[in-house]
């Protein structure tokens, strides 16, 4: 392969994030039309067209695992190592938006593995991945809608000296429940040249009543299996949808992507470099890199068994009482590091969504959030069993801190009947 048609991945500082300049797709089909998602790559003399000014969106990856290693089946009830070399990679997508009030409205991203020789000999295999093995969904909403309708009419009629006059009138109420979700989805790419299995394509979608975006960042990881120990190529795919209130004006929509011309593959070489940056040293210390196969999950081989979620993960379950109050029904700590427990400035936080989620509108009414989930996207790693472990001390101090927390709900009773 022409050197010049590649980036040497082995040559860049581990340390360092990868940044994409997006690109608005001039002549995306959905542009004109409300449809479906369309792949941007072109290939050769395709007609896709990109502006040639940068839009001033980004993506950045950060590296945070790309590790290589073995993987060990079972023979005859016995534990065997392997030939099958393998590669676990764990990466950190941040979308950066140019104006603060842009929101993506949703994120196609796309990892692709490909032999270096183009022959397809060597050509990595995607055995596993995360997350969105099956569709997933957070963050839910539910809007109650009120339609009412009242019809009148009346009719006289007269004769000579005699008259008559009559009315009528009909009144109709229909209410419906509306949920949504913000929603995540993923799907493998099969090569060519292979047959095989050699990337995967992730999808997210944002709660549509609620318009805050999708998520900015998002966790991915993918383990692959190698048939040699030669180079290998990898690339990045981007599509995103940008979008503000004014497109719901003209009923235009901007859709970005990274340049074909300007985006080019990473070389990657196995066993250079052991990758492991940031969160990546948390993550390595659950990973066997002589047994990979572990991360698979039983049930499904091509689901990496990986709980995203900070090394404190607080889940919240918030329900409606009479009168419009909320109130937390339980509480789940998770824990795997040492580190001083969760600040009662994050806890806040977490409760914040229930006081944005109402959005009135005419002739309808539009209900709090009856749940707060954390997304299966996160923040950091813990092990599975880590609940085990928990220390009787320290949850007994973050009962007190969520009963301070249910005082400051209630006190914002009056704000959440308002935006009802």
């Amino acid at each position: 392969m022409d050197p010049t048609g590649f980036c040497n991945l082995d040559d860049e500082d581990p340390s360092k994030s990868l940044s994409f300049d997006l690109y608005e797709d001039l002549n995306h089909e959905a542009t004109q039309q409300s449809g479906s998602l369309k792949s941007y790559e072109v290939k050769q003399h395709g007609g896709a067209i990109y502006d040639r000014k940068g839009s001033g969106h980004c993506v950045t990856v950060e590296r945070l695992l790309w590790v290589d290693g073995w993987g060990h089946s079972t023979l005859d009830g016995e534990s065997t190592k392997s030939e099958q070399e393998m590669t676990l990679v764990v990466l950190k997508i941040v979308l950066a938006p140019q104006n603060p009030k842009k929101k993506f409205r949703y994120m196609k991203a796309s990892l692709i593995f490909e032999d270096y020789d183009e022959s397809g000999v060597n050509e990595p295999q995607v055995q596993a991945w995360a997350p969105f093995r099956a569709m997933t969904r957070w963050n839910k909403t539910v809007a109650h809608h009120t339609k009412s309708g009242k019809r009148e009419g009346s009719v006289e009629i007269g004769h000579s000296a005699a008259s008559a006059t009559g009315s009528w009138s009909r009144e109709s109420e229909v209410s419906w429940d509306r949920t949504a979700f913000d929603e995540g989805r993923s799907n493998s790419m099969i090569s060519q040249k292979t047959g095989n299995r050699n990337g995967v394509t992730w999808v997210v979608n944002q709660n549509n009543l609620e318009n805050a975006g999708v998520t900015q960042e998002l966790w991915v990881a993918v383990l692959l299996s190698r048939p040699t120990a030669e180079p290998y190529l990898a690339r990045f795919e981007i599509n995103t949808r940008v979008g503000t209130t004014e497109e719901f004006k003209n009923k235009t929509r901007a859709f970005f992507g990274l340049d074909p011309d300007r985006t080019k593959p990473f070389k990657v070489t196995p066993w250079v470099h052991q990758l492991c940056c940031y969160e990546g040293k948390d993550i390595i210390k659950c990973i066997d890199i002589n047994n990979l196969d572990t991360l698979r999950c039983a049930s499904n081989g091509s689901t990496l068994a990986m709980k995203w979620g900070p090394n404190y993960q607080i889940e919240t379950t918030i329900f409606e009482k009479p009168g419009g109050s909320m109130a937390i029904s339980h509480i789940v700590e998770d824990s795997q590091s040492k580190s001083s427990p969760v600040s009662e400035e994050t806890l806040a936080q977490t409760a914040t969504p229930a006081e944005e989620v109402a959005i009135p509108v005419a002739a309808e009414t539009i209900q709090p959030l009856l749940q707060i989930d954390p997304p299966p996207l996160g923040v950091g790693w813990h092990s599975p069993g880590s609940m085990t472990n928990i220390d009787p001390n320290r949850l007994k101090e973050l009962e007190e801190r969520i009963a301070q927390l249910e005082a400051r709900l209630n006190e914002q009773d009056p704000k959440i009947i308002a935006l009802q």
